[in-house]
């Protein structure tokens, strides 16, 4: 099956041309800088993640994180879940809720039985579900892609995931302080532009074309 039609067939529209440059191996501060613009631009489109302060208080409110408490945590998510509209979004944005909970009640037992929530702030949370949508959206799908394709792209070597994830951390910060400040997201960050390194011919005879998504 061409690369086209591969692409094409497993992401929306607007991450079809990330995908494809992380695939293929561009430079992980284009590859990044690509990806932030692409999730701006949907966030953008959906106001942001519409309830997830919401999402932030009860985690922040939890109680002692006892079997009882959990239960209450995990109906209050699924009502969230069920009262939105946009149920995938929804649904990202609770599962990556109720991961958090799980981790913090795992690693963090004082020696009073509480459970502190309220020591991840807010950015931190915002930043943890950008991460997720970014992974429903792009990272999984391209983890999806070269795992069923003969030969693997550049995604899967751990050195260039290892350098986009870097590059792309600042962005992630930038998105994150935005949309605590801003939870509608009615003025998105602007970012630099990025200056993409001049090729030889040769080189670009081997770069795949870009399609408009």
């Amino acid at each position: 099956m061409p690369d086209k039609d591969i692409f094409d067939r497993n992401l929306a529209k607007g991450w079809r041309n990330v995908a494809r440059s992380a695939h293929c191996g561009f430079d992980p501060k284009d590859v990044a800088h690509r990806a932030a613009v692409a999730l701006r631009r949907d966030l953008r489109a959906s106001c942001g993640f519409p309830g997830w302060e919401e999402l932030y208080d009860i985690l922040a409110v939890s109680g002692k994180g006892n079997e009882e408490d959990a239960l209450k945590v995990f109906d209050k998510a699924k009502s969230f879940e069920r009262a939105t509209d946009d149920r995938d979004l929804a649904g990202v944005l609770t599962k990556t809720f109720l991961q958090i909970y799980i981790t913090i009640m795992d690693s963090q037992n004082h020696g009073d039985g509480k459970i502190r929530f309220d020591l991840l702030s807010k950015k931190e949370f915002v930043k943890k579900l950008c991460t997720k949508f970014l992974d429903y959206r792009l990272h999984s799908k391209i983890d999806m892609i070269e795992r069923s394709g003969q030969e693997r792209g550049y995604w899967s070597g751990p050195e260039y995931n290892q350098a986009y994830f870097q590059e792309l951390n600042p962005y992630l910060e930038i998105i994150a302080e935005t949309l605590v400040r801003d939870p509608g997201f009615a003025k998105p960050p602007t970012f630099h532009r990025y200056h993409r390194v001049r090729r030889t011919t040769e080189e670009l005879m081997h770069i795949p074309i870009e399609l408009q998504d």
